[in-house]
């Protein structure tokens, strides 16, 4: 095995159980409307956008949902495009860490796609840096004790793998 494939093996192991969670998370919300199932719903999607909007306000017009609704107002929260977009979101991470093994080609595709997706957004190279804040941020919120250094580090690494095939495809 290459030291590529051990470094990709060892992220894999660490960031699995987390994925797992957030993927439960996504079936819950397109699944029910329990109460319980609300608080879930309001922990995982309100903080990683908290966190962009607190750290970087001015990329809230770049958000389909951000000309309904003021920015981290309870009714943008509620808004289907927010829910939508959060969603999704998680999905895409929960994807990108599922595809990642000794081939990254494919996701690599993937993630160029997407990245020249985000340009036609308004998306700068720059953004990606606030994204990666909020998801650390997001994960040591949710995970408490359990989002231990080794595993912040294999975030940072899967992040930076799926940023940098990004950043990649928009070609800045």
């Amino acid at each position: 095995m290459s030291q590529r494939q051990v470094v990709v093996t060892v992220i894999v192991a660490h960031v699995t159980w987390a994925c797992v969670y957030l993927f439960r998370v996504v079936l819950v919300l397109e699944n029910t409307s329990d109460p319980a199932a609300a608080s879930i719903e309001l922990l995982t999607l309100d903080l990683p956008f908290n966190s962009i909007f607190t750290i970087a306000p001015q990329v809230y017009p770049l958000f389909s949902f951000s000309k309904d609704n003021e920015m981290m107002s309870d009714a943008m929260y509620e808004n289907p495009k927010f829910k939508k977009h959060a969603a999704g979101v998680i999905r895409t991470v929960n994807t990108a860490v599922g595809m990642l093994g000794p081939d990254l080609a494919p996701l690599v595709k993937i993630l160029h796609g997407l990245g020249k997706k985000h340009v036609g957004y308004g998306v700068l190279e720059a953004h990606y840096a606030v994204v990666g804040q909020a998801l650390i941020e997001t994960l040591a919120a949710a995970l408490g004790e359990a989002f231990t250094d080794e595993v912040k580090a294999a975030w940072v690494d899967v992040y930076g793998v799926i940023s940098g095939a990004m950043i990649e495809g928009a070609a800045y």
